[in-house]
């Protein structure tokens, strides 16, 4: 196996003149500058969050909004031909009855009801595809005497059955009556087909209104939070490069990794989102797994020696050539990596294992760490957006939940998968995806 050597960060001689230190008011400004990152950050997440809230509340509004209109209207033109006692919509959704309104539903009919459709009248009533009469058992449920069942029937396709309890007999209820409930059946069932449609309709319409207010608000994030946090960073960068007391280096140095973060945030939303719209392709092309290794390294190995986390990458020599987005794969180890030296104790290497599986056809590559480790009920959520896990040792929630997420289109885009394997108990993590072999 052959390792990469890690590549460090040189600096060059500064003069003897040196800058003034800043003053007091601009080191405050530092700080101030960190609790504002942290604040953006939190914004960011929140909005997003909102954003997902606020799509699932409007398709669940919009749904139960124009079927209720029509459930209502069908219990008026229904109690106008067979009056009844107490009546409920059962629509019949995904092969099983879901209650979609009621009326003067008492607890006794309530549990007449519960017991009918238990019993598999119901079904019964499926089966027939015409309005069926039931008579009561007894006074149980008071003056009820009779029970209608009217299947809401659109296209010979089962939307849904009316019942409805009735204070006269059965012998009553004449087949001139029934087949009028029976026509207002079916424009029911049309209308609550159709409301379906409409409701899916406007759900589209929603959906587009907000990808459009989601794209807005990516516009600003990058464009109007990316260049001030820039510029923040340079100026916090010739601070750092100008201080002499170890307090204000380490104070600095917080300030530009809360910097750096952020960037790699909006980057990683900006492409999440281009992903799910499709507007990211993969550009194919041949080349050496160990370049994007090694142009990792010579971004990381500074930290990794700062942080004494070597980085080791095992290799066969002959492996053989990917063809692959050269940039996707390099962001893909970038956050991997990245996270193992977030995560990771000093002094455990992190590994990075390549092979190439010549019965599947592609290649295997995992980032190996031994930090905190991931427990097994987190090994599907962290792949989700803003999916975050909790450490054991602090209880606190880490992770921004953009990176993974990131990785796992990005990994799916070539066409293959991601996982993760880990043993908190021993201490292991290892991130593992393949890349099918392909030709540009």
């Amino acid at each position: 196996m052959a390792t990469l050597p890690l590549v460090r960060a040189t600096t060059s001689d500064v003069g003897s003149q040196r800058a003034p230190l800043p003053s007091a008011t601009e080191w405050a400004q530092m700080l101030h500058y960190a609790e504002t990152l942290r604040a953006l950050n939190d914004r960011l997440r929140t909005s997003y969050e909102q954003l997902s809230s606020l799509l699932i509340l409007g398709q669940a509004f919009n749904a139960a909004g124009s079927r209720g209109r029509v459930g209502e209207i069908l219990m008026e033109i229904a109690r106008e031909v067979l009056p009844y006692r107490a009546a409920a919509i059962l629509l019949y959704e995904e092969g099983t009855y879901h209650r979609r309104g009621t009326v003067d539903l008492t607890p006794e009919l309530d549990a007449e009801l519960s017991r009918q459709m238990m019993d598999g009248v119901l079904e019964w009533v499926r089966e027939a595809g015409q309005p069926t009469t039931r008579a009561a058992d007894g006074d149980q449920v008071g003056s009820v005497q009779s029970y209608a069942f009217l299947p809401l029937l659109f296209q010979q396709e089962l939307v849904g059955v009316l019942w409805l309890a009735l204070d006269e007999p059965v012998e009553r209820l004449t087949e001139d009556r029934l087949q009028v409930a029976d026509v207002i059946a079916g424009q029911a069932a049309a209308a609550f087909r159709n409301a379906a449609y409409a409701d899916l309709e406007r759900s589209y319409q929603q959906l587009h209104a907000l990808e459009s207010i989601k794209d807005d608000l990516i516009h600003m994030i990058v464009h109007d939070l990316r260049s001030p946090l820039t510029v923040i960073m340079g100026n916090v960068e010739s601070a750092l490069f100008m201080a002499q007391d170890s307090r204000q280096k380490e104070i600095l140095q917080r300030v530009i990794s809360g910097c750096e973060g952020m960037l790699t945030l909006i980057g990683n939303l900006l492409d999440v989102s281009r992903m799910e719209e499709g507007k990211l392709e993969p550009r194919l092309e041949e080349f050496p797994l160990s370049e994007v290794v090694q142009a990792n390294l010579e971004i990381l190995s500074p930290a990794a020696a700062r942080w004494n986390k070597p980085i080791v990458c095992h290799a066969p020599e002959d492996l053989p050539p990917l063809c692959a987005d050269r940039d996707l794969v390099r962001r893909i180890l970038a956050n991997l990596l990245g996270n193992a030296l977030k995560y990771s104790p000093p002094g455990k290497p992190i590994e990075i294992d390549a092979q190439y599986d010549e019965e599947r056809s592609e290649f295997l590559i995992s980032v190996t760490d031994h930090g905190i480790g991931i427990a097994p009920e987190f090994h599907q959520k962290i792949f989700d957006k803003f999916g975050q896990i909790e450490a054991k040792q602090s209880r606190e929630r880490v992770g921004s939940g953009l990176g993974l997420t990131f990785c796992r289109m990005a990994v799916e885009a070539h066409g293959g998968r991601i996982w993760v394997e880990s043993v908190p108990e021993e201490s292991f993590t290892s991130f593992r995806f393949t890349l099918p072999m392909q030709r540009a």
